[in-house]
């Protein structure tokens, strides 16, 4: 006999808390999985309109930079142009060869999930 098959003591109290402990943590990760996402979202708008504003064309309204991740086969490599339109037109460079922009970024990460 296991402390398990005596329940620890509960009378068999803690084989019917899993299902709700689990429930419960799955309810949290999917908040905390909205709260990033509409954070990362809601960043890439305001990021887009400020460039927008310094005068540089990035190819992209604020909004269709949000709306492109919604949109199947596209959501693919569109959003990956937007970053890197707006990186060139602050002065970055879409052709550095540092670890994250060959493996592409952030796109790069979703494409691969």
């Amino acid at each position: 006999m296991t402390l398990l098959d005596v329940g620890f003591g509960l009378a068999g109290s803690v084989s019917h808390t899993w299902p709700i402990v689990y429930a419960a943590a799955t309810g949290l990760g999917l908040v905390f999985y909205l709260c990033i996402v509409v954070t990362f979202l809601r960043w890439k708008y305001f990021v887009t309109r400020a460039v927008n504003v310094l005068g540089h064309d990035v190819g992209v309204t604020p909004g269709w930079s949000v709306g492109i991740w919604f949109i199947p086969i596209f959501n693919l490599f569109l959003p990956y142009l937007a970053i890197r339109s707006m990186l060139v037109c602050v002065g970055g460079s879409a052709h550095s060869r540092s670890r994250s922009s060959t493996s592409g970024g952030p796109c790069g990460c979703w494409i691969r999930s």
